[in-house]
């Protein structure tokens, strides 16, 4: 989160948050990144012009839309989540 939406949820009373991305917008690292989130890849559908990956972090599911020529990571993914995008 961007320097500025961290202050601002600092400063708020909530104590829990729930952050929204479409599936399309979460960022797959085509190999390890040590700064990214890692996350189990639980299931891929092919669907043609295009793959859902179903993803494990940290308890929550997440759904990431890949393009159809981007490889499938195993095991492990590193995702991140562009601010622009939260």
């Amino acid at each position: 989160l961007s320097e500025a939406l961290q202050q601002r949820l600092n400063t708020t009373d909530y104590k829990k948050l729930q952050v929204g991305i479409r599936p399309e917008f979460i960022h797959v690292w085509d190999e390890y990144n040590p700064d990214a989130l890692q996350a189990d890849v639980v299931h891929v559908e092919d669907l043609g012009t295009y793959k859902i990956m179903t993803l494990n972090l940290d308890g929550a599911t997440l759904k990431v839309r890949l393009a159809e020529d981007k490889p499938v990571p195993e095991g492990k993914a590193s995702i991140s989540f562009p601010a622009q995008w939260l």
